[in-house]
């Protein structure tokens, strides 16, 4: 079984489109659950998610790690495929994800590129999806985003989760962690669709952010700055 684990806080706007693109799945739908880890919403997130069959599971500490960690804690399923609230999957998304899994056992995880559903090319590839994941794979440490992105819930456990004492960065520190232990792989055909609200902060101001940020933790060992919470 596979578990798709949504953090959500005040989705309302965005719910229905990644939900509506979940349960259209060509995997078959008792071979998977989706489970919504709802971070103390005060609009129709919870409404929305019960209405789809999605498994809601509160998470009242604010942070995308926690809520993240917590649908782990959760999980049924052998693998963990962790995506966002204002997320497209493709049809083929979890059959595409089972089937990299199958075809290598010694696989850790497996993520993709995000493109943008309301953006263009230029925001894709230099914004949303920056080409550093692919440079980083090169160098045979690739680094994945958790807006498309699937382990195996053994190894996430055994690395320790998600690191929920992160405010920004958990995914590419979580990469770092699972590359130490076994294979890491980027799928270039596992490709998600997002929206493009976080470039609404500006790109100057988005791109400075996560510099300093990876210099932080990466660098300095301090804590990444905190993502601005935009909707």
């Amino acid at each position: 079984m596979i578990s798709v684990i949504l953090p959500c806080r005040n989705e309302e706007k965005y719910l229905p489109r990644c939900l509506s693109s979940l349960v259209s799945q060509t995997y078959p739908r008792d071979q998977y659950e989706i489970i919504v880890t709802d971070s103390a919403s005060v609009d129709g997130t919870r409404a929305i998610a019960e209405s789809f069959g999605a498994r809601v599971v509160p998470e009242p500490r604010p942070g995308v790690a926690l809520a993240r960690q917590r649908g782990v804690e959760v999980a049924r399923g052998e693998i963990v495929a962790v995506t966002s609230g204002d997320v497209e999957v493709p049809p083929d998304w979890l059959a595409r994800i089972a089937a990299d899994f199958a075809a290598d056992p010694d696989l850790l995880a497996v993520g993709g590129p995000v493109r943008s559903y309301d953006g263009n090319w230029l925001l894709d590839r230099y914004f949303i999806f920056p080409p550093t994941h692919w440079v980083f794979a090169f160098f045979g440490w690739p680094t994945f985003s958790c807006d498309n992105v699937a382990v195996r819930r053994d190894v996430l456990i055994r690395a320790g989760g998600f690191n929920v004492r992160l405010p920004s960065l958990e995914d590419t520190e979580l990469a770092f962690r699972l590359n130490r232990i076994g294979k890491v792989r980027l799928d270039p055909l596992l490709v998600t669709r997002t929206s493009k609200r976080r470039a609404s902060e500006g790109w100057l101001r988005f791109a400075a952010r996560s510099l300093s940020s990876h210099i932080k933790l990466f660098v300095l060992k301090q804590t990444p700055n905190r993502f601005p919470e935009i909707r």
